[in-house]
């Protein structure tokens, strides 16, 4: 249905370089390490294409079965160790995605502009609850832009999306 999917997003998590176990414990050591020097540490984590649209990957696919039990196994890790530093950012996708449209662009890696608004919210009201005084969604109509998939194909791919744009009083986009 014009849907393309970056094939490593699979590929890695069928062949992950380390355990879920060894990659949270790993995130926890850098949070204390950057921490003790007396910084806030926070991270947050941005599902890929495969997790937040997978209805439209294809019915059968090398690596399906795996990635799906990767995929699952490490969102169920992380949402069991909810650490401190974490920032969720796949419920508030899902549920943008419902209200909203695909979050990310049919033919490209990226999300589509309502997914970097859900991001900015979310990332902003973690650091300081302040940054959402007068946080506004823009509703900019309609985008199109080349997807980055079909030029790795070597063919031109435009995605139409909607577009939004992010606005507060007195601060200008760089």
């Amino acid at each position: 249905d014009g849907w393309l999917y970056f094939g490593t997003d699979v590929a890695n998590m069928c062949d992950p370089a380390r355990s879920i176990d060894e990659t949270l414990q790993r995130l926890d050591r850098l949070a204390e390490a950057v921490e003790a020097s007396g910084r806030r540490f926070v991270l947050t984590i941005a599902p890929d294409k495969t997790t937040v649209v997978p209805e439209n990957l294809p019915d059968s696919y090398l690596g399906q079965d795996c990635a799906a039990e990767r995929r699952q196994a490490f969102w169920d890790a992380l949402r069991s160790a909810s650490p401190d530093w974490y920032v969720d950012l796949r419920g508030p996708l899902e549920d943008e995605q419902d209200r909203s449209g695909p979050i990310y662009r049919p033919t490209d890696t990226h999300w589509a502009p309502h997914g970097a608004a859900v991001y900015a919210r979310e990332l902003a009201g973690h650091l300081d609850r302040r940054l959402l005084d007068d946080f506004e969604v823009v509703e900019n109509g309609t985008a199109t832009r080349p997807g980055d998939l079909g030029r790795m194909l070597g063919s031109r791919s435009e995605d139409e999306f909607p577009d939004v744009s992010i606005e507060r009083p007195g601060v200008a986009p760089v």
